[in-house]
């Protein structure tokens, strides 16, 4: 019976020179040239900051149509600069078709997507344009049942 080939063992110990070194990793994208190289980056930083662009302008408009959608926020925005009532939620109403409401004078100067703020206890209306962040119109109601 014969003995076994022994294969040597590596030393992890031995001198630097006598291992190979290791290749670093180069991140340089696969174009020819400087200046190709540098339209890519270029480019690169051109689309995240476009995507940056879109993603801010659709949070800022989700965010504002979020204000505009709920009573009691859109209140509290309006609330800062006119005197409000604070006693009851109001109603909140938006403004779709402006030519079914020309005949009322509460809606002569309305547009399209204003909103309107109706508070039922204190009788009060306001008119709103969500576009020029002003109030329209503001006015006295009475929503009581005509009498026979």
């Amino acid at each position: 019976m014969t003995a076994p080939k022994l294969r040597p063992i590596r030393d992890i110990h031995a001198p630097a020179a006598a291992q190979q070194p290791r290749k670093r990793r180069s991140w340089k994208l696969p174009v020819s040239g400087y200046l190709s190289q540098r339209w890519v980056q270029a480019g690169v930083l051109l689309v995240v900051v476009f995507a940056g662009v879109v993603f801010a302008r659709n949070y800022l408009r989700t965010r504002d149509q979020m204000v505009y959608n709920d009573p009691s926020k859109l209140a509290a925005k309006i609330g800062q600069f006119l005197e409000l009532p604070t006693d009851e939620p109001p109603t909140l109403a938006t403004v779709k078709d402006v030519n079914k409401l020309r005949g009322q004078a509460f809606f002569k100067n309305a547009q399209d997507g204003d909103k309107v703020l109706i508070f039922t206890k204190s009788g009060k209306a306001v008119l709103y344009r969500p576009a020029t962040q002003k109030v329209i119109e503001f006015t006295p109601i009475n929503l009581s049942a005509p009498s026979k």
